[in-house]
């Protein structure tokens, strides 16, 4: 009798247990889609000539939340550029993507000065060509890709007919000759097979938006313009695409776009496919992707230099949650708002570079007591890298975007 009685306690002791057990693996997952549990759905899947669009609907989304940065990002750092020389100064907040590859980092300010090339751990390096109209020289940078592999840099100014080589020691190498003249391009070169994937503006001759060619100039393929409407004004035209995902996006900024499609180019097809676009939204505005969200984005301003706000929403890809968001906050708990903090992001990488007396007044907002002991140590870390600065210091915040 005594030996069922321990049976019966052993497996009951056993069951609780499991239980236990079970339920933890349950409220681990659950805190995991915390983040998107509280927000409502905002987009649904449509087929749009025989393509599946994701369209979000502006009406739909009610909640604002501003996103940890975690959700997004892994690997995570801030990162004080080197200021020992006055070359690698930083004199403005910087305006433009920052590239990146494994060992280096490259910066500009479109024409504010030259590129700078930085090792990832913002040891200054050299500056890469200069502002001129000689060999190797560019008025305004309009694109930059690092091929470390490769030891090139290869950079497109905002009206070429040219994209610029260099070595990672700044050497300059004959140009890649483009077979027309480039307003604001964006590229993809493959020095492996000596090709570049184009993506320009839209003109009232354009062919094309995008294309692919060789480095000596021969279009390979290309694809028509017909896709988007051809009623509006060049000059506000510009082609956005961040290069955070494997696919080729490719969305058209200019006036009253609010019904315009974020695209992908397939290669394979040579075509434009639709894949996100937003409903019920009368401003114009800018729309981002990211491996597993998008984001919509609206641009005020007064009027009064450098008073410029903007309106974000991020959707979720899979759940089709979203909601409007200020910023993103970092995990010691700073919130990164800056305009056009979006524009920093490109190819796989959230950036975003300021002045150190800038995040000090951010600093001052931070609620230390919701922060772990954790990132309390990364708050002050921060903190101590600002006062040890006897002048002002810039910083980067950066993390790849997860896959």
């Amino acid at each position: 009798m005594r030996k069922i009685h321990s049976f019966i306690k052993s497996c009951f002791t056993q069951s609780c247990l499991l239980c236990i057990l079970l339920s933890c693996g349950s409220n681990s997952k659950q805190q995991k889609m915390t983040f998107w549990d509280n927000c409502d759905i905002v987009a649904t899947r449509e087929i749009v000539n025989g393509d599946t669009v994701v369209v979000c609907d502006l009406s739909a989304v009610k909640q604002k939340l501003n996103i940890p940065l975690s959700l997004l990002v892994e690997d995570f750092e801030v990162i004080k550029f080197d200021n020992s020389k006055e070359e690698a100064l930083i004199s403005q907040r910087v305006m433009a993507p920052i590239v990146f590859s494994k060992n280096y980092m490259a910066l500009h300010s479109f024409g504010a000065f030259p590129l700078k090339l930085f090792k990832r751990d913002g040891t200054f390096l050299r500056h890469i060509g200069a502002i001129g109209q000689g060999p190797g020289e560019y008025y305004m940078i309009s694109e930059v890709q690092i091929d470390e592999d490769n030891n090139r840099i290869y950079l497109s100014s905002w009206i070429s007919d040219k994209i610029l080589i260099y070595d990672l020691d700044g050497n300059i190498y004959p140009p890649i000759p483009l077979p027309r003249r480039v307003v604001r391009c964006r590229m993809r070169v493959d020095s492996t097979n000596k090709t570049v994937l184009m993506m320009g503006v839209f003109f009232e001759d354009t062919k094309s938006h995008i294309w692919i060619q060789d480095f000596g100039g021969r279009v390979i393929q290309e694809t028509s313009s017909l896709p988007y409407d051809s009623d509006q004004q060049p000059i506000e035209d510009f082609i956005i695409t961040g290069q955070h995902t494997k696919s080729i996006e490719l969305f058209r900024e200019h006036y009253k776009n609010s019904n315009d499609l974020l695209y992908h180019y397939s290669i394979d097809s040579n075509k434009l496919i639709p894949r996100f676009k937003i409903i019920n939204m009368k401003n114009d505005i800018v729309l981002y992707e990211l491996p597993n969200q998008y984001i919509v984005e609206t641009v005020h301003s007064t009027g009064i230099q450098n008073d410029v706000t903007s309106t974000k929403i991020i959707i979720d890809k899979v759940s089709l949650k979203g909601c409007y968001f200020d910023g993103f906050i970092t995990p010691s708990g700073v919130l990164l708002d800056q305009y056009p903090m979006l524009a920093y992001m490109t190819n796989g990488y959230f950036s975003l570079v300021d002045f150190g007396s800038e995040i000090e007044k951010r600093i001052l907002k931070v609620n230390e007591k919701d922060l772990s002991s954790e990132n309390r140590e990364k708050l002050d870390k921060l903190r101590k890298i600002i006062e040890k600065e006897e002048d002002d210091c810039s910083l980067l915040f950066v993390g790849k975007f997860k896959q």
